[in-house]
């Protein structure tokens, strides 16, 4: 059955369709265009704004700076993630303030995707998140353990695992575990205690221990630790065991320590939650983290 354009002869008909929908590819590119144009600017004039005496503004513009970073040259995010580290460091924001510094350095110490370097992680974002994650608010800590997923680099699995172990927010725990999957951890210890975490009591680390295990292996084993475990002792993301055994992931998180912490992922010091909703344990938390290894 053939159908006719009114108006339209036949063949005709064709290079107009052709030739509208080339109109339209034009004006989407140019809105497309004028639109990251727009963005780039606010992006510059919300840099401008970091240094408000309004700390409301300044919140403000760290929460919007980490929408608007892949709009920004890469000069300007340079330079964008050098005053945010500072002011994250520095000290004097407030808590909420701290934890949007945190988001926003996560969004703009990698490179936006498209870039010619996707891959690139800002050295001076990491060591300022590094920092954040002994902050005393455990909003700041979340933020900066998912941050830290985003812009570190390989060894600082370490220090997520830690706080995957020790941390008494489990707001904070989670996170870590999170940021465990997005970092892509190899380390057969690390990925060890990620499939103790899948039997644990607390429904919400056992599905953050899958979640994270599925991005890291690539593939999905289901829901029993078991089958994670068989392909840990095969090897893991590496194909092989090349650390001769996954070892002690306690060991490991204790570093040089004789008698290793106990671990949260252990029922006897699992988080409870007050009426409140905030994350309380049953045991007091240590002092400090123990030392990286």
């Amino acid at each position: 059955m053939e159908v006719k354009l009114a108006g339209v002869e036949k063949g005709r008909g064709t290079k107009t369709c052709r030739s509208a929908w080339a109109i339209v590819m034009v004006l989407t590119l140019s809105a497309t265009a004028g639109c990251q144009a727009t963005r780039g600017r606010q992006f510059a004039r919300w840099l401008d704004n970091v240094a408000s005496p309004d700390p409301n503004v300044r919140y403000a513009s760290y929460e919007a700076l980490g929408r608007l970073g892949d709009a920004a040259p890469a000069a300007t995010r340079f330079e964008a993630v050098r005053l945010l580290a500072l002011r994250l460091t520095n000290g004097g924001e407030p808590a909420a303030s701290r934890a949007a510094l945190c988001r926003a350095l996560g969004q703009l110490g990698v490179e936006p995707p498209g870039s010619s370097s996707p891959e690139v992680r800002s050295p001076v974002a990491r060591k300022a998140i590094l920092k954040a994650l002994d902050d005393p608010s455990p909003l700041v800590r979340e933020q900066a353990c998912r941050a830290l997923g985003r812009v570190g680099q390989p060894e600082d699995a370490i220090r997520l695992a830690q706080i995957m172990n020790v941390d008494r927010i489990g707001e904070c725990r989670l996170a870590a575990i999170e940021a465990l999957g997005v970092l892509r951890t190899r380390d057969p210890r690390v990925l060890s205690l990620l499939v103790e975490g899948m039997e644990h009591e607390d429904p919400a680390i056992r599905l953050a221990s899958v979640q994270s295990l599925r991005s890291i292996a690539g593939q999905d084993l289901g829901l029993n630790a078991a089958d994670w475990k068989r392909w840990l002792e095969a090897g893991g993301p590496n194909g092989h065991n090349e650390a001769g055994g996954t070892g002690s992931s306690a060991s490991m998180l204790a570093g040089s320590q004789t008698t290793p912490p106990r671990s949260s992922l252990d029922p006897a010091v699992r988080p409870t939650h007050s009426a409140a909703g905030a994350a309380t344990t049953n045991e007091s938390p240590p002092a400090s983290l123990p030392p990286l290894p």
